[in-house]
């Protein structure tokens, strides 16, 4: 590497990288071995792919693919550190073209991983009930009209029962409003206990939950139902 360009690569706090054209490790820098947790001598001259998680593999081989046609990519992608901690990533790889023919490939990764557990966080907070962690009516509205949408492509059934708490609202005045909650999240956890594995429970709002079971038939339904019914007979706390 040229000398003028050594402290741009040495000192960036994102991992940059040279790959040789077989995906190996050619140059890496001092983040690069921060983050992955390996030295310059353990990796130049090993292939790359083994470090990233299987299920982004194929992912990944497509985009180090598209980079070989001469085009700089950027995607994200994760990989195992030394120590097997993941560690998601948004990448950016250029190939490096000598006399128009791709000779090699610059890599620059941008450790994202804060990022994607903050997105996903938020995601849960969107989408599930904060008390029973059940998915929420947003939720609900989303994932039934997918389920009508296939259900009308595939002529697939499934079953929608709406459930309450009755006098919960007489609950909540007699022994207080902690009293209440904690008897949704019993309520939701015996839902889980009790329903088929391909039940789905949503807490509407309020003491107001929805189920819905896919696939269900006539005599599944009323199978799912009586179980309900017969659980919600025992005492619940």
């Amino acid at each position: 590497m040229r000398q003028p360009y050594r402290s741009i690569f040495e000192n960036n706090i994102d991992a940059v990288l040279t790959f040789d054209l077989k995906g190996r490790f050619q140059y890496i820098n001092p983040a690069t071995e921060q983050i992955m947790g390996y030295t310059s001598d353990e990796l130049i001259g090993k292939p790359f792919l083994s470090h990233i998680v299987p299920e982004r593999q194929a992912y990944t081989i497509a985009r180090f693919s598209k980079v070989m046609e001469g085009k700089a990519v950027q995607y994200e992608t994760a990989m195992y550190t030394k120590s097997k901690d993941i560690v998601e990533l948004h990448v950016t790889i250029i190939p490096i073209m000598v006399n128009g023919t791709v000779a090699g490939i610059h890599c620059i990764g941008k450790d994202i991983t804060e990022k994607k557990h903050f997105e996903e966080k938020l995601n849960e907070m969107a989408f599930h009930d904060y008390l029973t962690k059940l998915p929420n009516q947003h939720y609900f509205h989303q994932y039934l009209q997918k389920l009508i949408d296939s259900s009308k492509r595939e002529n697939a059934a499934f079953a929608l029962f709406f459930l309450d708490l009755d006098r919960f609202k007489s609950v909540n005045d007699a022994f207080g409003h902690d009293f209440g909650d904690l008897l949704l999240v019993e309520t939701a956890n015996r839902l889980a206990m009790h329903l088929p594995v391909s039940a789905r429970v949503f807490r509407y709002g309020g003491d107001e939950l929805i189920i819905i079971l896919e696939g269900a038939g006539e005599e599944e339904a009323g199978q799912a139902v009586q179980q309900v019914l017969m659980y919600s007979k025992s005492r619940l706390c």
